[in-house]
């Protein structure tokens, strides 16, 4: 067999393979500052961490929220949420996703679509930064807390590549951010 052959062949394999196996998982990675007011103080904390999204159109989703300066970390998984791409006429759409806080209120992420890889030779139009804005209030034991979030979710094309190619499915990416970070020494609240 001929060395072009051998690379079409091969070409053609790997195609087929990422075909076959492709998925829709979408990773963010976050920097949001988490503020609360409430009980005679305010206080603020960054989160950084990942977004993971299972499916664009019809999830799961679930946020890997880091704390560094604590050395911990949670798995979240909202149950109330949505993701829309609300058209923009000639010029585009854009990316939102809103998602319902633990008390009243609810956080969106707003960007504008482009197109961007998500494996071998899936494309989606999606927001590559999406900005986050949101705000909750939880009447917790009687003392309620006004929460106010803000920040950024930035696409993360190797993971998200990576995962797409490797055919990963949303719980065992979800697996391996959490492997990943007990094992450098955070801990899981």
């Amino acid at each position: 067999m001929g060395a072009m052959k051998k690379v079409s062949m091969t070409l053609l394999a790997l195609m087929t393979f990422a075909f076959l196996g492709s998925s829709e998982v979408i990773i963010y990675k976050q920097n949001i500052t988490w503020t609360t007011v409430g009980n005679g103080s305010v206080s603020s904390k960054l989160m950084t961490g990942w977004f993971v999204i299972g499916s664009i159109t019809n999830g799961p989703i679930a946020q890997v929220d880091l704390f560094k300066g604590k050395g911990q970390f949670t798995v979240q998984y909202p149950e109330t949420w949505q993701i829309a791409n609300p058209s923009k006429g000639p010029n585009g759409s854009c990316m939102v996703i809103a998602v319902q806080t633990l008390g009243i209120g609810s956080v969106t992420a707003k960007g504008v679509n482009s197109t961007n890889e998500i494996g071998l030779i899936d494309t989606m139009r999606l927001a590559k930064v999406l900005t986050v804005t949101g705000s909750d209030l939880i009447a917790t034991n009687q003392i309620p807390t006004f929460d106010f979030y803000s920040g950024t979710l930035t696409y993360d094309h190797a993971d998200t590549f990576n995962a797409n190619f490797q055919s990963w499915s949303f719980n065992e990416v979800i697996g391996m951010l959490r492997t990943n970070l007990l094992s450098k020494g955070y801990v899981e609240q």
